[in-house]
């Protein structure tokens, strides 16, 4: 078997017959490869017509994922079920250019590729062409190993994560359990980070291969896909990050560390639009705490939670809101609050020996007022000093810290 073709489906009724047709019409005769198609699921008619496909054409597989299990799930199940001597994936509601298969496993055999890099076309869902992408100052016609490719893709042009534009030696990625990360998003991404620090032999070719269709997508993210997408940019970096730690090379170092900020500062973009995060929330990150800490550079605080929707509503009813304590989470609740729009704060601290602050002993007022205790050493001593002094509202942010 030459090739195998993974296609994950889920709800792709609209789009799945243009998919397949144009895998089907290709230049390798059908006991040549294999085209699995994994069902994620679907609730629309993607099963009928995978079926109807099956039923027509002897090399199309079908599996189906008994729950709805996501895109990098069932692409790791066609990889287990795949034979072919080399890996395309596809998704449902792109296609590729007809007759191009043999173009793909001849040059991948021939130059006996771990990777092979192939441009595409972009359309729009009406068919027409957007753009010709063809990524300029991409080194061309020689084979390279990965780190190599690596290094030269990010000195020198912008990084093309797909992973339908490339072909995978299948016992290249099995060999290295080179698989995708399931449960998080931009999933190509890290894959293939991790695919050319395996790889010993990557060419990249200009031929435009793939047809990749734009469809419309909502620019508003929810709350849920920001905390998602945070997550998954940290368990990226957090990846990235161990790879950094084993590499000896400095000149390569230096490029990886590059390829791993640009993930740390989009988490770090992320976090500042999420409201809060639920306690319950399951990280998917390696380490959650070192997650939530590494993030106290951004507020200057160590608010794990951010600030919970009960406690914001409750705050915005108080006249006065006293921030009890001048340090770091002290200062970094103060920024979580004037990015709540909750302006009526300030600071006070125990012993006035700071020109900039009030002592809390000098407040008078007490009616109205919240205390919001902001310490992680000494919270206890601070919550007892405002009991004794007669505040009523008290609330120790320690439960919304971390150490």
């Amino acid at each position: 078997m030459k090739l195998s073709i993974i296609i994950p489906v889920y709800n792709m009724e609209a789009y799945l017959m243009r998919c397949l047709n144009s895998v089907l019409k290709q230049d390798l005769s059908q006991n040549e490869y294999e085209i699995i198609c994994i069902d994620d699921d679907s609730c629309d008619k993607s099963l009928e017509i995978l079926n109807q496909y099956k039923n027509q054409n002897e090399n199309i597989k079908i599996l189906v994922n008994e729950t709805n299990r996501g895109q990098a799930f069932s692409r790791n199940r066609g990889i287990e079920e795949a034979k072919g001597e080399y890996i395309i994936f596809v998704d449902a509601d792109d296609a590729i250019e007809e007759n191009k298969l043999a173009e793909i496993y001849d040059l991948s055999k021939k130059e006996n590729l771990d990777v092979l890099e192939y441009s595409y076309k972009e359309w729009d869902v009406n068919g027409d062409l957007i753009i010709k992408q063809v990524s300029n100052n991409r080194p061309v016609t020689k084979v390279y190993s990965g780190k190599e490719y690596f290094f030269l893709v990010n000195t020198n042009a912008a990084q093309n994560d797909m992973a339908c534009v490339r072909a995978y030696k299948r016992t290249f990625l099995n060999d290295n359990t080179l698989r995708f990360v399931v449960g998080i998003l931009a999933e190509d991404s890290l894959f293939n980070f991790c695919v050319y620090q395996c790889a010993s032999r990557v060419l990249y070719i200009e031929d435009e291969i793939y047809r990749y269709y734009r469809r419309k997508t909502s620019t508003t993210k929810s709350e849920e896909q920001r905390l998602r997408f945070w997550d998954s940019q940290l368990i990226i970096s957090e990846i990235i990050e161990d790879f950094l730690d084993k590499e000896e090379d400095l000149k390569y170092k230096k490029i990886i560390e590059l390829y791993y900020k640009k993930y740390y500062r989009a988490a770090a973009k992320l976090y500042k639009e999420i409201s809060f995060i639920p306690e319950d929330y399951v990280f998917g990150c390696v380490s959650s705490e070192k997650a939530l800490l590494a993030f106290s550079i951004v507020y200057n605080g160590f608010f794990s939670h951010k600030l919970p929707q009960n406690l914001l509503e409750k705050l915005s009813g108080y006249k006065r809101i006293i921030i009890y304590g001048a340090g770091q989470v002290g200062e970094g609740l103060s920024k979580l609050l004037d990015e709540r729009k909750i302006l009526n704060w300030e600071m006070v601290i125990t012993n006035r020996g700071n020109e900039k602050y009030k002592s809390i002993y000098e407040i008078k007022d007490k009616s109205d007022v919240i205390i919001l205790v902001a310490s992680v050493l000494y919270n206890a001593d601070m919550v007892n000093i405002a009991k004794q002094l007669g505040f009523k509202d008290i609330i120790d942010m320690r439960y919304y810290a971390e150490m």
